[in-house]
C-alpha cells in the first residue's frame, strides 16, 4: 500500500509513519514543513527509520502539493495529520490556524 502522511515531523503523524512502516510491503511518504522544530530531528529518524521517505511540503502551497503527487504519482491512502501543535502559538498567532488554500486536490 503507498501511503502519504502529511504532518510525519509531529507525535501523530511520525508513529503512523512508524506503525505502517513495520510491514515493508507498505511505501510511506511523508511530508511536513517543519513549522514546529522541537522534537523534528528525533521524529524524522523514527520515520526514517522504518523506511518512509520524507519531503518537504507545505500543505498550503499548491506548488509544494502538486510536486509531490508528481514525484510519487498517486497514494492508496491519505493520513492527514498537519496541523497547529500548541494552544499558545494558536493564541499568538491566530490567523495560521485560519489559513486556507484557495485549491482542490
Amino acid at each position: 500500500m503507498k501511503i502519504l502522511v502529511t504532518g510525519a515531523l509531529g507525535f501523530v503523524g511520525s508513529n503512523l509513519c512508524e506503525f505502517f512502516g513495520k510491514d515493508k510491503r507498505n511505501k510511506i511518504v511523508a511530508i511536513d514543513n517543519r513549522y514546529k522544530t522541537p522534537g523534528s530531528a528525533q521524529n524524522y529518524k523514527l520515520i526514517a527509520g522504518v523506511g518512509a521517505e520524507y519531503d518537504y511540503c507545505d500543505i498550503r502551497n499548491e506548488n509544494d502539493v502538486e510536486n509531490i503527487f508528481k514525484k510519487h504519482g498517486g497514494f492508496d491512502v491519505i493520513l492527514h495529520m498537519a496541523a497547529q501543535v500548541a494552544f499558545k502559538c494558536s493564541v499568538e498567532n491566530p490567523r495560521l490556524d485560519f489559513d486556507q488554500c484557495a485549491w482542490d486536490i
